[in-house]
């Protein structure tokens, strides 16, 4: 489905969202949207394409170049948050408007002072509703998106908390 595009050679970020099992990839400024790719029915939607071209709404916020992690927000059915650096944006993906932006360390006040603070490399909401679990260089922390706290603990190193993960990191 990707064959010989840009998502061939590595994907940045992707979510799902809970309408018609859609998928949406990015990599560098592109983006897709595609069924679910557990789906044996999976297929490409739209795309490959400009990310401003899919959502024109975040022209002029820097996230039209590229996102780098993403984990859904508080309202899970409508909204998501993009990473880019030391920003946010809250997005609405069904109306295609931008709700928020903001520095991370503004929504997320226990960031501050944290690897956190400048960026989130990878991001993943868990199978616990306002839970996610973010990664920052060999850092990982598992975060409660409502409460603003910190779960099992506080930020940790991925090498030792992550022991399937022992042959591939450092």
């Amino acid at each position: 489905m990707l064959k010989d595009t840009i998502f061939e050679n590595g994907i940045d970020c992707a979510f799902d969202t809970t309408r018609n099992n859609e998928t949406f990839i990015f990599s560098g400024n592109q983006c897709v949207k595609t069924t679910a790719p557990q789906s044996t029915n999976a297929r490409l939607l739209s795309g490959p394409m400009l990310i401003t071209a899919m959502f024109p709404t975040l022209i002029g916020t820097g996230f039209e170049n590229g996102i780098e992690s993403s984990t859904r927000s508080i309202n899970n059915d409508t909204t998501i948050n993009l990473f880019k650096g030391d920003e946010l944006v809250v997005f609405d993906m069904y109306s295609n408007s931008l709700v928020d932006r903001m520095k991370i360390s503004a929504h997320y006040r226990a960031f501050v002072g944290t690897v956190f603070e400048s960026g989130i490399d990878a991001a993943f909401n868990t199978h616990v509703k306002d839970e996610v679990i973010v990664f920052k260089g060999q850092y990982y922390a598992h975060y409660n998106i409502r409460t603003n706290q910190f779960l099992n603990g506080y930020i940790k190193r991925i090498h030792d908390y992550w022991p399937a993960l022992h042959g591939i990191l450092q």
